[in-house]
């Protein structure tokens, strides 16, 4: 691991290393990216670069990012993670266009076929697909992609029904797609979980702009999402505001999963809720009988603890084995059950986080 601003000669410090992070204050940029490009990573074939994390802007040479993570350059690579921030500098298309479609067509077949693979682009995106290749597909077991984000909700619809098939993936994020339409992002994520039969761990976002509705609307795609994944999946992760998961009448954060095919096989369950709302009251968990870990997330990632209005959240599961709850503000949790079972792990996270009270 190396702040960028003082990126280390390359053949005194990466040579024996397996894993390398670039992360810092500032991206890296062309001249960190030639030096990246000259250094000789796989010297030593029982000590070459098994994972690289990588942070850089929309203005950076895409020629020298690709031969910095290029097969040849990393024969042994297993772990890559990109970062790109398109809010660095000018935001025409020309600039937006380097993290593109065709430029990360180019970029993923330069790339040696890792295992594990993770994509994320902050700030506005002209990307509509995911253009992986055959090979790339085949081999990854973990995919992890997040575009744009809630702030840009006018960018183009996405198109995941080119992805090859994902034989062997285990893992699955995307994050930022649900641009347009519930029902256009449940027609592609059903897409999607077709091509993925191997699929344990799933996660998605459900950001809605309607105030009024967003719960009925997401009611439907979810069933749809839930009757297309694989019998394999166990682990569930859900972005989305309080309102979109919570019926109005009941305040039950659990009732779409429950009214759903994920109750019959979900076991564990993450949700992660953005707290802005100005009629927030309290809500309710009423969970399914085979869930058995539960974490919840009140404030989102994009919110500050300023933001993140208090509330309260009352569980009654009597399946759980393993509860952890983290807020950026005040949540008062009361759990209807026997804590003799977790009381004393969550009652340590609790205090560590200083803002959960029971």
């Amino acid at each position: 691991m190396t702040n960028v601003g003082r990126l280390p000669d390359p053949g005194q410090v990466l040579l024996p290393l397996k894993e390398v992070k670039f992360q810092g204050i500032t991206f890296l940029e062309d001249e960190q990216l030639r030096k990246l490009c000259e250094a000789d990573l796989s010297t030593l074939e029982s000590l070459s670069l098994e994972s690289l994390s990588l942070e850089v802007n929309n203005l950076c040479s895409m020629p020298l990012l690709c031969r910095a993570v290029s097969a040849a350059k990393c024969p042994a690579l297993q772990s890559l993670e990109v970062g790109v921030n398109t809010l660095f500098g000018c935001n025409d298309d020309m600039t937006l266009d380097l993290f593109g479609n065709a430029s990360l067509g180019v970029f993923f077949q330069g790339i040696p076929p890792v295992q594990s693979l993770t994509l994320s682009i902050v700030g506005p995106s002209l990307v509509t697909t995911i253009p992986l290749t055959t090979a790339l597909a085949r081999s990854l077991r973990t995919l992890d992609v997040s575009i744009g984000g809630p702030w840009h909700v006018d960018t183009p619809d996405l198109d995941l029904s080119s992805i090859p098939r994902l034989e062997c993936l285990k893992s699955l994020t995307l994050v930022g797609l649900n641009r347009g339409s519930a029902s256009h992002f449940g027609a592609q994520m059903v897409s999607v979980l077709g091509k993925c039969r191997s699929l344990r761990s799933l996660a998605f976002d459900l950001w809605s702009n309607k105030k009024e509705g967003a719960h009925e609307e997401w009611a439907e795609v979810l069933n749809c999402i839930a009757e297309a994944a694989p019998p394999t999946l166990t682990d569930l992760k859900v972005e989305a505001s309080p309102t979109t998961l919570a019926d109005e009448e009941t305040r039950d954060l659990s009732i779409l999963f429950c009214q759903s095919g994920f109750s019959r096989r979900l076991r564990k369950l993450e949700c992660e809720l953005g707290a802005e709302e100005k009629d927030l009251l309290g809500f309710v968990f009423r969970g399914w009988e085979d869930l058995e870990e539960l974490t919840l997330i009140w404030g989102s990632g994009y919110q500050s603890p300023e933001e993140c209005l208090p509330a309260t959240v009352e569980i009654t599961c009597p399946s759980l084995r393993t509860l952890n709850v983290r807020s950026l503000g005040y949540l008062e949790l009361i759990v209807r059950e026997d804590l003799s079972r977790f009381f004393r792990p969550v009652l340590e996270r609790l205090y560590k986080h200083e803002v959960v009270e029971l």
